[in-house]
């Protein structure tokens, strides 16, 4: 008797799901092993990147389409549309960018209020800059300067020994130096303006300097205040699992020689005895925001003054000069008052 076909195909499935089934074992095996052996690799890369100082030369991608003695036109981008004042920079020049004009899905016309220096033309290779009037207080605003030397325990302000950022860990010792030789030189008072690892490196220098009271006040615009929270930020931003970034976080602190525990400034704010103006981005996708205001809350209210704004890391000034401006002329009013 010829028995039906469902009856048979029980009798074969079992010795043909056997090699399927150790075929899938030997491929989960394989992948564990690829991404055990990968964890290290990627973890002590993303380490690198938290320390290691690069100094890359600008990329000019934005060609100009048009230019008149008042407007430029752009290709349409995230940056190029940005409201808020602006810098453009090109290899031979900068220039400050005003509000849009006019704008479509192919360009974007903004209002150029102030060539700084250099000549801008059509065709020329550009680039948005937040740091708008560029690093020459003479060139941009007429004020004459000079570049001095400070003495450090190392020397004249040399590089790091081992070529690491220490992400504020060592970098307070020449912000300490610099505020002596200012008093030597006749400062009556240091007002420290501290930008995003700025703002880690200027609370360390202020928890740790021998004399705290030396500084009148302190301005702190979208600051590193704990490290953790924002390395895992920008590990997530990288779609590193967390054990990928807890392992880089051990790696950056091994090889630096610091205590990212140590520069959880949170801990520190209820202590707080210097006058801060603090600058917080909502829109910030660099550092964790959310540790920013969590210092702010724990800092005594009569000390710290909370200003938010939702451009993006450190563009509080150029979301609005003006406003920005004035809680500055504020600020330091009151410390001179």
């Amino acid at each position: 008797m010829v028995k039906p076909v469902e009856d048979v195909v029980p009798d074969v499935a079992p010795a043909a799901a056997a090699p399927k089934r150790r075929r899938w074992l030997r491929y989960a095996a394989a992948t564990l092993a690829v991404i055990l052996l990968a964890t290290p690799g990627v973890s002590w890369y993303f380490a690198g990147e938290v320390i290691n100082v690069q100094h890359n030369p600008p990329e000019f991608s934005l060609p100009v389409t048009d230019v008149t003695d008042t407007e430029v036109t752009l290709p349409t981008e995230e940056e190029t549309v940005r409201p808020g004042t602006w810098g453009l920079q090109w290899a031979d020049g900068r220039a400050v960018l005003g509000e849009v004009v006019r704008s479509n899905a192919e360009t974007v016309t903004r209002e150029i209020d102030d060539i700084v220096y250099g000549e801008l033309r059509e065709g020329t290779a550009t680039r948005i800059d937040g740091w708008t009037y560029g690093e020459d207080p003479k060139q941009a605003h007429g004020i004459d300067f000079d570049e001095v030397d400070v003495p450090t325990e190392l020397g004249d302000a040399p590089a790091s020994p081992d070529g690491y950022h220490h992400l504020g860990d060592s970098e307070w010792r020449d912000v300490e130096a610099a505020i002596d030789y200012a008093l030597d030189k006749g400062a009556k008072n240091v007002v420290l303006h501290g930008w995003s690892m700025g703002g880690a490196v200027t609370m360390t220098t202020l928890r740790r300097m021998e004399a705290p009271d030396r500084v009148a006040g302190i301005i702190l615009d979208s600051p590193v205040l704990d490290w953790n929270s924002t390395l895992d930020k920008q590990g997530g931003q990288r779609f590193l699992p967390a054990p990928i970034t807890g392992l880089a976080k051990s790696f950056a602190e091994w090889r630096a020689g610091f205590d990212l525990a140590d520069l959880d400034q949170r801990a520190f704010a209820p202590d707080l005895e210097t006058p801060t103006l603090l600058f917080a981005d909502t829109a910030d996708e660099t550092v964790e925001v959310s540790a920013t205001l969590d210092f702010a809350a724990a800092a005594p209210e009569d000390l710290l003054t909370l200003v938010k704004t939702s451009s993006g890391h450190t563009s509080s000034w150029n979301e609005d000069p003006g406003a920005y401006s004035s809680q500055l002329e504020k600020f330091l009013a009151n410390l001179s008052s």
